[in-house]
């Protein structure tokens, strides 16, 4: 691009040397320039052919010769050897290498050296041995200046060049640390994906299948919402003769630690109702608060790992319904008007927890109730709304009372609709768990 611009420059100048010479009607002016014209587009075709070194070569030395052509046709009143100089200090810029440098610096000093001799015998202006000898040492003198000055260039050039290359060689290395530290950490988000999948799956099929809901819950609707792919919430369901057990459960954190204490949950569930027949509600969070303590060794240790829970019991042949609540109330649909049954404030195992508390057992008449609701604190924790704030529980009370007379499909819908205008573009805070039940 460099010698390419310098040429062209060059061609310009020509062309309007021709013009103003044809103009002055000086045709042994205009027909010397033409011949220029015409040689300084050859190192452009050169670079046009990609002969990078001829071109930059061939740009010196055409007009080395050219230009001692002209001061030999016109003496040396015009100047046209001066250019010369100029041209030697392009050597520094096109070549790396010194000794072409110098080499092509020399050249031009012969140059122009050959020339003032020749006109030395031919010009009036020469008439003295002083003049010519003053001349040929000024020559001498511009040509080492030249040299020093352009050695010097290429001396601040050369380090100004490594330093560059040292902070290239360094963002070079600094770029392979950063890719291969991207690789590292996109492989090790890969394996977390897979691994949390896995455990997605394990998750979930622990959970109870739709299908033994419906037959035990025919009229029913759960909405869960993990937050991330494994939750810390679950929901637990099952039969032991005419006694229907649901439970929704919230337990510390969310995601991969949540999943933990979630399957922790779900097997004390199991041995609580299963193994050692506690059909109370009350009594399977007593007995839950021993084994979670035990269990996590939280007398012992620093643990504080637990879980916030509602459990209820549909029992069919007494027609009653009994719940009892680590910190998650329930919610009544009784003679067309709701009621909160407020939970005890201690959860299972964790900070609040009081090992030696008995929960309190509530029972009611299932001729009195049309629905009831169990949840945990996900979706009236949800910040959203065009002021983001959180949904709160007045707000979600009125939703479910305001829609408790729809079908369960229809009440599902509604609360799906709800959370998810709500959040708009806010990410979810936290797992979602609602199970709502028509008696």
């Amino acid at each position: 691009r460099l010698v390419n611009g310098i040429l062209l420059t060059g061609e310009i100048l020509f062309l309007v040397i021709i013009i103003k010479s044809m103009i002055m009607q000086v045709p042994e002016e205009w027909s010397v320039q033409l011949v220029g014209a015409l040689l300084f587009p050859i190192p452009i075709l050169l670079n046009k052919l990609k002969k990078y070194h001829a071109a930059r070569l061939l740009c010196l030395l055409i007009p080395f010769f050219y230009l001692s052509s002209l001061t030999l046709y016109w003496g040396s009143e015009r100047g046209s050897q001066l250019i010369i100089f100029a041209c030697s200090g392009l050597a520094v810029l096109f070549f790396d290498r010194t000794v072409y440098v110098y080499l092509l610096i020399a050249l031009g000093g012969l140059c122009i050296i050959t020339v003032e001799m020749y006109n030395f015998d031919h010009e009036s202006f020469y008439q003295t041995e002083q003049l010519k000898l003053a001349y040929v040492i000024n020559i001498m003198i511009t040509i080492i200046l030249l040299a020093v000055i352009s050695a010097i260039f290429r001396k601040e050039n050369e380090k100004y060049q490594k330093s560059i290359q040292k902070k290239n060689n360094q963002i070079t290395y600094q770029h392979s640390q950063l890719l291969r530290l991207h690789n590292d950490l996109k492989e090790s988000v890969r394996l977390i994906k897979e691994q949390t999948k896995y455990a997605q799956t394990i998750q979930q099929s622990i959970l109870p299948l739709k299908e033994e809901m419906r037959e035990m819950m025919p009229d029913h609707f759960l909405f869960f919402k993990p937050r991330d792919l494994v939750s810390g919430d679950f929901y637990f369901v099952t039969k032991i003769r005419e006694r229907v057990f649901i439970a929704a459960v919230d337990c510390t954190g969310h995601g991969v630690p949540g999943a933990f204490m979630s399957m922790i949950g779900y097997n004390l569930l199991l041995e609580a109702i299963e193994l050692n027949f506690i059909f109370e509600p009350a009594k399977i969070l007593d007995y839950l608060q021993q084994r979670i303590v035990y269990a996590l060794r939280q007398q012992q240790t620093d643990n504080r790992d637990g879980m916030d829970i509602s459990i209820c019991v549909i029992d069919r042949e007494q027609q009653v319904l009994e719940y009892a609540g680590a910190k998650h109330p329930l919610l009544l649909i009784e003679n067309g008007e709701m009621r909160k049954i407020e939970a005890d404030r201690v959860s299972i195992g964790g900070m609040l927890t009081r090992p030696d508390h008995k929960f309190r057992n509530h029972k009611f008449e299932l001729s009195k109730i049309s629905d009831f609701y169990m949840f945990t604190d996900g979706f009236r924790d949800q910040y959203g709304g065009g002021d983001f704030k959180r949904f709160m529980s007045k707000r979600f009370r009125e939703l479910l009372f305001n829609n408790h007379h729809m079908r369960t499909s229809d009440q599902k819908r509604v609360i799906e609709h709800t959370f998810s205008e709500w959040c708009g573009r806010n990410e979810q805070t936290d797992d979602v768990l609602i199970i709502g039940v028509k008696l």
